[in-house]
């Protein structure tokens, strides 16, 4: 195990199209888990996730960024160098947004 909990998701230099492969794949999954998770979370409980909702919009907004990037670096036949550290820390259990409404519903047999 990494006794640092820092990890290297993404390390190298990429020409245009396999940066923007990569890059676009790892937001894309980001959005989609967002988008999924409002989604059951409205159908399923009628939770408006507004945390969900946000990162939704920054993500697509860095994706939007990201691509002018690499189409930048195609004019100018230019390589990509990206890294893409991940750090990992465990913290204590609290509760997050939606628990209370959740034990609320399992406790009236709602869900």
């Amino acid at each position: 195990m990494n006794p640092s909990n820092d990890f290297q998701l993404v390390k190298g230099v990429f020409n245009t199209d396999d940066a923007r492969e990569v890059l676009l794949h790892l937001l894309q999954q980001k959005i989609k888990f967002h988008c999924n998770r409002q989604f059951e979370l409205e159908e399923r409980f009628g939770i408006v996730d507004e945390y969900s909702k946000k990162r939704v919009l920054e993500l697509k907004e860095d994706k939007r960024e990201v691509m002018e990037l690499v189409r930048q670096a195609a004019l100018m036949g230019k390589n990509l160098h990206i890294r893409c550290d991940i750090q990992i820390d465990l913290v204590d259990t609290t509760p997050n947004l939606h628990q209370g409404k959740w034990e609320e519903m399992h406790a009236n047999k709602t869900i």
